[in-house]
């Protein structure tokens, strides 16, 4: 008789201990789709306020002018706080890359529209694309070697923070050569009679010969004389 109660105790113990691990176990998979749910549905708005924050956060494009002087070209990019950015120059061919960062691209490419003139005498064309999630590249590609200059202004009267790139050209330009209807030969120096006689005969045998039409034998800028050809 003890030993069939003590069975019997037993018995019950164990259908209790099956019970409750059942319980355990109906109840796991209930708190993984409870938790899978409630992150479905958080996830979304989370990535929304981030893009908020991102967008927000932007710094604002208010101005973009680009200048040519034959000179240098002078890129101005105008905005309410200070640009962080990188510079760097591309050979072959010949390119200086801009990297900006925090700024949107489609704020920049509405700006930068139609400010690159065609007859630009350093820049061909520019450039613009989101490199990473967070920087927009610029892309001069350039006519020329030039060397880039780049600084920041601070705010002044109706102007915000300014960020500006100049291009110089390695070999400055001669301002006689930009005109178009100066002819050019090279200068001759010299310091005995004979090279003195020499020199006089060169120059006015030259400036016969234009005179009579005729092509100089010497000419620093023949591209000209083509174009006086012609007219």
């Amino acid at each position: 008789m003890p030993g069939e109660i003590l069975r019997q105790g037993r018995e019950r113990s164990r259908q209790l201990s099956l019970q409750q691990a059942a319980r355990r176990g109906s109840s796991l998979p209930l708190g993984l789709v409870l938790f899978a749910l409630l992150a479905f549905h958080l996830a979304p708005a989370a990535a929304r306020d981030v893009n908020a924050r991102d967008t927000s956060e932007r710094d604002i494009i208010e101005a973009v002018r680009v200048w040519p002087s034959p000179d240098y070209t002078r890129l101005t990019i105008e905005s309410k706080t200070p640009l962080r950015h990188t510079l760097s120059i591309v050979p072959n061919p010949a390119r200086v890359v801009l990297d900006i960062e925090n700024i949107d691209l489609a704020d920049l490419n509405r700006e930068l529209a139609g400010k690159l003139s065609p007859q630009d005498p350093y820049v061909s064309q520019i450039r613009t694309g989101q490199f990473r999630p967070n920087i927009v590249r610029l892309v001069l590609d350039l006519r020329t070697d030039v060397k880039p200059q780049i600084f920041t202004l601070a705010p002044v009267d109706d102007y915000g923070n300014r960020l500006v790139l100049d291009l110089y050209p390695t070999t400055p330009a001669d301002p006689l050569l930009a005109l178009e209807n100066v002819v050019l030969s090279p200068h001759v120096a010299g310091v005995t009679l004979e090279a003195n006689r020499q020199m006089a005969m060169q120059v006015s045998g030259e400036m016969l010969r234009v005179l009579r039409g005729e092509r100089p034998e010497v000419l620093v800028n023949p591209d000209v004389w083509a174009r006086l050809g012609r007219r």
